[in-house]
């Protein structure tokens, strides 16, 4: 997006493209193991850069190994390998060679499932819109190039991945609004749209019973569950790790909210710290934590780490004066101090606006 849209949930970040969050993500996980599960997903090409670009979708890759990926999420966790030839027959019918799908469990099924009901999100209410199919659960992605010198659309729907890639051999931009969103989606709408037609493929995905999962309406604002006030989306998460509590600011319990064990947590990476100026020590005051863990060498598990723990409301005694910052109530900014940070972000990151 060209405005900074402040504090946002993963959700929100994911629907809407807000590609700042990709950065941080990666940045508190660790490049090298996003690098790991790329290669576990079927990402074979050496194009792969080993720093924080690789959030912004700078790796070179082709929409093969884009849609061998994508088969994870369609398969609760297996990739399935891409193949060319089904069989060999001579020419009196006897079959020499015979080939069939190979799927490889890659990625835990509970993961990969609750990211799939995420990518479900883009498409109903995100920059995915334009790829729905009426009667289909379709999950996906759009991809933007700086420049809008091309434009991805990968997804699926149950039985089906494809991938649609927009762009010009010599890199010459698609001119605005160039977008996955505007350009790839709706390309690999009309061709799904007819193929179902065809191929006798089901309209809604199934969850295995051994998975488990549960589905959860969450606020999009905060991440609790959702109430009135909210807008509300519905995902799957993995049992134990959805919160228990109303959102507090469309109606819930603080007191509830401050005590849920589940509660969402502001994560922040090292280099958040020079943006907001919230140290280590002052992070509990506003109930966030900010990640050690992060760097680029192989595989560093972040797993174990506790998030701090979030406060609620203070209790104050009588006569005293409440100085702690509330949580969940945002700071209301100036005009001057929202492009300030915007701009200070993109320095940071070293990220180049249009």
């Amino acid at each position: 997006t060209r405005e900074y849209r402040g504090e946002v949930t993963l959700l929100t970040a994911l629907v809407h493209s807000i590609n700042t969050v990709a950065v941080r993500v990666a940045h508190i996980t660790g490049v090298g193991n996003i690098l790991d599960v790329a290669r576990k997903a079927g990402f074979t090409s050496p194009h792969l850069p080993a720093d924080l670009s690789l959030a912004l979708g700078s790796a070179s890759v082709t929409p093969l190994e884009m849609a061998a990926a994508y088969s994870i999420f369609a398969n609760d966790g297996s990739k399935v390998t891409p193949y060319a030839i089904r069989r060999v027959v001579t020419g009196a019918g006897e079959i020499l060679e015979e080939y069939g799908p190979q799927l490889t469990r890659t990625i835990p099924e509970e993961i990969t499932i609750s990211i799939r009901s995420v990518l479900m999100e883009v498409v109903r209410s995100g920059t995915g819109t334009r790829a729905r199919i009426p009667g289909y659960e379709v999950f996906g992605k759009t991809g933007t190039t700086n420049e809008y010198s091309d434009a991805w659309f990968a997804g699926g729907i149950p039985g089906l991945v494809t991938v649609v890639y927009a762009g010009n051999d010599d890199h010459k931009s698609l001119d605005r609004p160039g977008t996955g969103g505007v350009i790839a989606a709706p390309v690999w709408q009309a061709f799904m749209s007819e193929a179902v037609k065809f191929l006798p493929v089901r309209e809604t995905f199934t969850v295995p019973e051994s998975s488990n999962v549960q589905t959860v309406t969450v606020c999009k604002e905060t991440g609790f569950l959702v109430s009135g006030g909210c807008t509300a989306s519905v995902i799957l998460l993995p049992e134990g790790m959805a919160p228990s509590s109303i959102c507090p600011i469309h109606g819930g319990s603080w007191a509830m909210a401050s005590s849920d064990p589940n509660i969402p947590r502001m994560l922040l990476s090292p280099r958040d710290e020079e943006v907001t100026g919230i140290s280590a020590s002052m992070a509990r005051l506003y109930g966030v934590s900010i990640s050690d863990t992060a760097y680029y060498g192989p595989m560093d598990d972040i797993s174990s780490q506790q998030p701090a723990s979030v406060y609620g409301p203070p209790v104050t005694q009588p006569g005293q004066t409440d100085t702690q910052p509330e949580p969940f109530v945002k700071k209301e900014r100036t005009p001057e101090e929202v492009e300030q940070r915007y701009q200070d972000l993109l320095k940071q990151y070293g990220i180049e606006e249009d």
